[in-house]
């Protein structure tokens, strides 16, 4: 039953991805350095096919999947992803309130801390090193508008810089 399940799920993925490499076509998806409309949806539908592609044949040919070492999912194993989506929805929640520096920090800083506890220190630094040379590139450098919220750092640097 879990076999014939498997393949539907598959074949309807893989029309799936053909409904719509055949829409992005209508779209007209360009090149790589004019892209079209169609672009993105046509690379993901390509994405999508292959990779659906690649289980149908797979079934096909009877790879069981005991053959897989495929490790069966618990709570215990999602924890972390949870604890992550929520770090990213907090995020988005904070955005323009705390503004970009502070609310990335602490998505960094959550980040880290969630895959690796113990290690407080080096997060910290991480973190804090990549919120500043993403801030120097986007809002100095870019001149892309962010959230300033809270703290207005870009003022700051600018004087500085």
């Amino acid at each position: 039953m879990k076999r014939w399940m498997n393949r539907i799920s598959t074949l309807f993925l893989f029309g799936f991805s053909v409904f719509i490499l055949s829409l992005s076509l209508r779209l007209k998806v360009g090149s790589f350095k004019n892209p079209g409309a169609g672009f993105a949806p046509f690379l993901a539908s390509l994405l999508l096919l292959s990779l659906s592609g690649v289980i149908l044949v797979k079934d096909l040919l009877g790879v069981s999947e005991r053959d897989q070492k495929v490790p069966f999912v618990t709570w215990k194993n999602l924890i972390k992803p949870i604890n992550l989506m929520l770090a990213l929805i907090g995020y988005g929640l904070l955005f323009t309130v705390l503004g970009y520096v502070v609310a990335t920090f602490l998505l960094m800083l959550a980040m880290f801390i969630i895959y690796q506890p113990k290690r407080w220190g080096p997060h910290v630094i991480t973190a804090f090193i990549i919120v500043g040379v993403s801030f120097l590139i986007f809002d100095v450098w870019l001149r892309v508008p962010l959230p300033k919220g809270i703290f207005d750092f870009s003022s700051f640097i600018r004087s500085w810089w």
